[in-house]
């Protein structure tokens, strides 16, 4: 379980990864402009998932279906997905100009997975496995996209391994109440991992034991994602045409995700991340209650 194997993990204030402990700061002292940002971020970060939003594209059954693949077939996914994530922090597939702040291509990701997702939806599970490496590399190049257009430098390998970070914060659950909590145990969790792997892969370290070790901890979660996706795309009648969808989908989440976390990361880098939790503490409050105020009146 990926909470175990993050409990026992050394924390460090490190760059892009910190452990921050609850802050003691009070909410209210962004401007106006930052708290819309990071409200967008919360809805980015508690956006359902992309299994939920499969449901009610193309039916309950065809999802439910996605929770099923063979044991073989899981462990072959897992593999295909670790080589594939290994290859883009060592900077081999990301291939995005030097442009922070540029506009990310989001429709140009979604489209590139679409393409492999309908090869891979034509041939059945063979297809829908064979197509792993494909989709992990094209998902990580599409969160470097969204962390390029939030300001950040990708051939950094930090910002690199916060790219692989975001595919651990995915979830197969609906909006989660505790998604803002969840979201900060899976930084806190990887913070050490991660900084030690991004000295390593600045140095050119001929050993990577460090980023062995953060690709295990996504994979804890991503490996899920991948391993549904799979099953889902295996189903006799997806075809071409369902597999494009499952695979727009899937991509769409992932951009979603990263948008939120790379505006936090950023703000936290401008005002502080004491502040920038308090902040998002609270419109999760604000949140919570006007939900809750709307299952009133319904």
């Amino acid at each position: 379980m990926l909470r175990s194997c993050l409990k026992d993990m050394p924390v460090t204030n490190l760059e892009r990864t910190a452990k921050h402990e609850p802050a003691k700061v009070r909410a209210g002292v962004l401007d106006a402009q930052a708290r819309a940002q990071l409200q967008l971020a919360v809805e980015c970060l508690k956006r359902e998932s992309w299994l939920v939003k499969l449901s009610g594209t193309v039916g309950t059954s065809l999802a439910v279906s996605a929770k099923f693949l063979p044991k073989g077939a899981k462990e072959k996914v897992r593999e295909l997905a670790s080589a594939a994530i290994t290859k883009a922090m060592n900077g081999a597939a990301l291939t995005l100009a030097h442009e922070p702040g540029a506009k990310a291509s989001t429709g140009t990701g979604k489209l590139l997975t679409a393409a492999s997702g309908a090869v891979g939806g034509a041939f059945g599970i063979v297809g829908a496995v064979a197509e792993i490496p494909a989709t992990t590399m094209l998902t990580l190049r599409a969160i470097a996209d969204v962390a390029r257009s939030e300001g950040f430098d990708v051939r950094s390998p930090a910002v690199r391994l916060e790219c692989a970070q975001v595919l651990a914060l995915g979830s197969d659950d609906a909006i989660d109440d505790d998604a803002l909590e969840g979201y900060y145990a899976v930084r806190s969790g990887m913070a050490m991992a991660c900084n030690q792997a991004a000295a390593q892969l600045a140095s050119g370290a001929a050993q990577m034991n460090w980023l062995a070790k953060v690709i295990q901890i996504v994979l804890e979660k991503f490996g899920v994602q991948l391993t549904s996706k799979a099953a889902a795309m295996s189903v006799p009648v997806v075809g071409a045409v369902i597999g494009a969808t499952i695979n727009t989908l899937f991509t769409d989440y992932y951009q979603t995700i990263a948008r939120g976390h790379f505006i936090v990361k950023r703000l936290e880098e401008a005002h502080g991340v004491d502040v920038v939790r308090a902040e998002l503490q609270a419109i999760c409050a604000e949140r919570a209650e006007r939900l809750a105020r709307g299952r009133r009146v319904v």
